[in-house]
């Protein structure tokens, strides 16, 4: 199955792009394809949605086809469109 992500604020910068497509294996879920971004775009990133090593990091915000959720047990679907933001808070 194939999948769209798109990365916004620091992420977007850290990755140097805006967005990839996933081709997936079926069945993948949410946390398959965080690890896999991972996995694919070295130390940095890793660091930035891992923190403390295989615990995606709090601040992370994600959106599945508009919607947010906080399950990373979320079955991805064909055509499905994930959001990444690193969410920042400032004064």
């Amino acid at each position: 199955m194939k999948v769209k992500v798109k990365y916004y604020n620091v992420l977007q910068e850290a990755l140097g792009k805006r967005e990839e497509t996933y081709q997936l294996k079926k069945n993948t879920d949410l946390a398959g394809l965080i690890k896999i971004i991972a996995d694919n775009h070295g130390d940095k990133v890793r660091q930035m949605l891992y923190p403390n090593s295989e615990v995606l990091a709090n601040h992370i915000r994600i959106f599945v086809n508009d919607k947010l959720t906080y399950e990373l047990s979320t079955p991805l679907t064909d055509g499905a469109e994930i959001a990444l933001f690193y969410a920042v808070v400032g004064g």
